[in-house]
């Protein structure tokens, strides 16, 4: 509308003004006449002025035809070709590199830890060495792909100078509530040892795990509701164990009920079964429970190779309660071994308790869908000059394992430690853990009162 109107007001001026000069005034009749010339020249002059105007109308009309339009769509602002496009993978250093597509379906992040332990003993009847070593140093990549499929992969580098493989597997998460996993990974059995061992209380494993599996490939389905964590697995053995027959294989369930669950107060009970029978081989079966050192390569107790075992089953149970900073921890479990050739059944046992207190506040960070424990995050990271001193943590455990029964008779440990935590900050950790243990007169170390003071620094990522 603008156009037109630069076009039609010349147009107006100049047949207005044309009128004054055709239909003029009588009055004026006279001196038109004598300068009738004059006038005609001044009107070719506005006319050839009119078409110079419209001349320039007209090519504006033509550039502006010819010119891109921007179109914008009612809440949508035109696309922009001058801004830069968006960045279609994003990187985080924190605190280690961290991949992640725009739309966050596709995730790639290294993980790891590495855990300097120094051991102090102060030995009894059997002599116990001193030492320092690298206990753990794990390098992995973890993530997921499309959305539903998690993947991870860990490789310890140091455990006493054991390279080997840890994790290794494939998760798919497509379906509502339920994941399955295949790969190695740990078996659903107990609940420490389902956790990161970063994130352990203790430096060490309690003594239940003496009697419980470690890490198998298998395959393992979790079906997680609002209280109920169910997990069922099909299980080999481990990656890294040479063999010439038959392995063994193993089927475990897993079932955990938490009644509530919130930051820092959390309660559940859970109950484990595994069914296992072993590789065609053998046929043997070994336990044992040392000192809880990692420098202490010797068992205190132990069975020795039971022989012409079929099968034996494991059945036990454990809980664990949170209240602001301070929680109590606790599992049993049972093993009964059958055996054939006509000998008799064998039953060993173990349990432990366990209680923390954070004297800065804070809380276990335990999650119950992943049934496990988390990184403890201080409420106020350590910072000398503004007195903040991150999280500290008092902890105590007692546990007892008996490899007594019919014909066995390996001896019984008992074990007290305990332990000072110390967090700077979200992923550094100092620990000290005092041990005393006491082993019977059946066992391979009989009457053994030994002590032990470990240090840990801790770095995890």
């Amino acid at each position: 509308m603008s156009e037109l109107r630069k076009i039609v007001s010349p147009l107006c001026t100049v047949l207005l003004s044309t009128s004054f000069m055709v239909f003029p005034a009588p009055s004026a009749a006279s001196a038109q006449e004598m300068n009738s010339q004059q006038t005609r020249q001044q009107l070719e002059d506005r006319v050839q002025r009119l078409e110079q105007e419209l001349q320039a109308t007209k090519n504006m009309l033509m550039a502006k035809k010819t010119a891109p339009v921007k179109m914008v769509v009612k809440g949508k602002k035109a696309p922009d070709k001058g801004k830069k496009a968006k960045k279609k993978v994003r990187v985080a250093l924190k605190p280690t590199p961290k991949f992640k597509s725009a739309d966050g379906s596709f995730v790639a992040k290294f993980v790891g830890f590495g855990q300097m332990d120094s051991v102090f003993q102060n030995n009894d009847t059997v002599a116990h060495p001193n030492g320092t070593t690298v206990r753990r140093a794990r390098l992995g990549l973890a993530g997921k792909a499309f959305n539903v499929w998690g993947y991870k992969f860990l490789y310890e580098f140091a455990n006493n100078n054991k390279p080997s493989l840890q994790d290794m597997f494939i998760t798919y998460k497509g379906f509502k509530n339920v994941a399955i996993t295949l790969g190695q990974a740990k078996e659903p059995v107990g609940l420490e040892w389902q956790s990161p061992s970063k994130y352990w209380t203790f430096m060490e494993l309690p003594v239940t795990t003496s009697l419980t599996p470690r890490r198998s490939i298998g395959t393992i389905m979790t079906a997680t509701f609002d209280k109920l964590r169910f997990t069922t697995g099909l299980f080999g053995e481990n990656a890294n164990k040479t063999r010439t027959a038959n392995e063994g294989y193993s089927i475990d369930i897993h079932m955990a009920y938490t009644p509530f669950h919130t930051k820092t107060t959390h309660l559940h009970g859970a109950v484990h079964y595994s069914y296992r029978v072993p590789d065609d081989q053998t046929n043997t079966l070994k336990y044992g429970g040392k000192h809880e050192t990692s420098v202490t390569p010797t068992a205190s107790i132990t069975t020795g190779n039971i022989g012409s075992v079929d099968h034996n089953i494991l059945l036990g149970g454990e809980m664990l309660w949170v209240n602001g900073p301070f929680s109590v921890q606790a599992e049993y479990t049972q093993s009964t071994v059958s055996r054939d050739a006509g000998f008799v059944d064998e039953k060993f046992q173990s349990y432990y308790v366990q209680g923390s207190w954070f004297l800065t506040g804070e809380s276990k960070n335990f999650n119950p869908k992943k049934y496990g424990h988390g990184r403890i995050a201080p409420h106020a990271p350590f910072k000398p000059g503004k007195s903040d001193w991150g999280a500290l943590e008092l902890a105590v455990r007692y546990g007892l394992l008996d490899l007594h029964d019919n014909v066995i008779t390996g001896g019984s440990l008992r074990r007290f430690t305990g332990a000072l935590n110390w967090h700077p900050n979200t992923y550094t950790r100092f620990s000290m853990n005092y041990t005393v243990i006491d082993t019977d007169s059946n066992a391979v170390r009989p009457n053994d009162n030994s002590k032990s003071l470990a240090l840990r620094a801790q770095i995890d990522f």
